[in-house]
């Protein structure tokens, strides 16, 4: 209530709430301090950025699995409602979450790839990252539901009333069963210096992201590589505005809603689709056997082919067929609301079929 000062909906967004204005600036500027060098400013920040969150959340899994009543968060945690599999809400909200924790699709991947030797074994480094992603995913749900089951140890209520799903697990549950710990401060300040260094890491990839593909089309821009970061991390800086207005929580909500899930989920759908079933799953292969020596099993390239792209083309046909009005603590959002979501998500889908055009006209003496 005194951080954000939330207004009573998105009709409402009140003023600028400059604190947060003034951390956002400050955020914005350790990324640019971080970035502007390019990969080998960043390269040497992510040692620490990408490595020390490790440390806080090895030590935030040994104190939370001491607490008393963290075993009944574990259980809540670990013990499967089989059930819900027969739920394709849950298929969906997977697929989502795979999306966004492995940065599928956002191209972010093939950026940091493109620096590494052409002969590189990149079936190590993919099965390193999504067992790192596991395992941190996993750790992180220890860290949370074991302290989780000690509130509700401490208050005498069912986990499941204190457990709360989306954004205000981590900023309101999890903060106040922290309150109730002995040392709170020390574990506060612990767990949100961890979620800052993750953020700002995972704002390094991004950035490098769109860097990358603006000097690979224009070389010449390089030799202004600083003053393009800056202006650049000043431009987001006033963009992100609006969402340290008080109303500010539910354009926030809007955003990740509608650009986060289903714009990614439709990015990745056509990816894979134009990569396996247009440019050809057979060259795709042939490609990974000039590179590494040797072409990968049946099960990929049955993975590759056919089952991926028709279990996402299932999950976002699915999802654009069963879409209800976007909510915030229960609250249904207006009509325009919706419609700008909307609007979100077609300014990334429309970027596909534009750009194919464009390439189709630049080159079409070639085709």
């Amino acid at each position: 209530r005194y951080v954000l000062q939330l207004t009573s909906g998105i009709d409402e967004l009140g003023i600028v709430k400059w604190d947060l204005a003034l951390t956002l600036f400050i955020c914005w500027m350790l990324v640019f301090l971080g970035i502007m060098k390019g990969i080998k400013s960043s390269g040497k920040v992510v040692y620490f950025t990408a490595t020390f969150p490790y440390v806080i959340l090895i030590i935030l899994v040994i104190y939370g699995c001491t607490l008393s009543g963290a075993l009944a968060g574990l259980k809540y945690l670990f013990i499967p409602e089989w059930k819900k599999l027969l739920e394709i809400q849950v298929w969906r909200a997977a697929v989502e979450q795979l999306l966004f924790s492995l940065s599928l699709g956002s191209g972010c991947l093939i950026m940091n790839a493109s620096y590494n030797k052409f002969e590189n074994k990149l079936y190590r480094d993919a099965m390193f990252m999504s067992s790192l992603d596991f395992a941190t995913s996993l750790m992180s749900g220890i860290v949370i539901f074991s302290v989780l089951g000690h509130m509700s140890t401490e208050m005498g209520i069912d986990i499941s009333k204190v457990a709360k799903g989306g954004q205000g697990l981590a900023f309101v549950t999890y903060p106040e069963a922290l309150a109730r710990l002995p040392v709170s401060q020390l574990w506060s300040v612990l767990f949100f210096f961890m979620l800052f260094l993750l953020a700002v890491d995972s704002e390094f990839s991004v950035m490098e992201n769109v860097f990358t593909c603006i000097y690979d089309e224009y070389p010449h821009l390089k030799k202004r590589k600083v003053l393009i970061t800056f202006f650049s991390c000043l431009g987001f800086f006033l963009l992100g505005l609006p969402c340290v207005l008080q109303g500010g929580q539910y354009i926030l909500n809007l955003m990740d809603t509608y650009g986060g899930g289903v714009a990614s989920l439709f990015i990745a759908t056509i990816e894979i689709s134009a990569l396996m079933w247009g440019y050809g799953a057979d060259k795709f292969v042939s490609d990974m056997d000039f590179m590494l020596g040797f072409k990968p099993g049946l099960y990929w390239r049955l993975c590759w082919k056919y089952i991926s792209p028709l279990v996402l083309w299932f999950v976002l046909i699915y999802s654009l067929c069963t879409t209800s009005v976007i909510q915030y603590d229960k609250k249904d959002y207006p009509l325009w609301a919706d419609r700008v979501g909307w609007g979100l998500v077609m300014v990334s889908v429309l970027q596909v079929p534009i750009w194919i055009v464009i390439q189709l006209i630049r080159y079409r003496k070639v085709y």
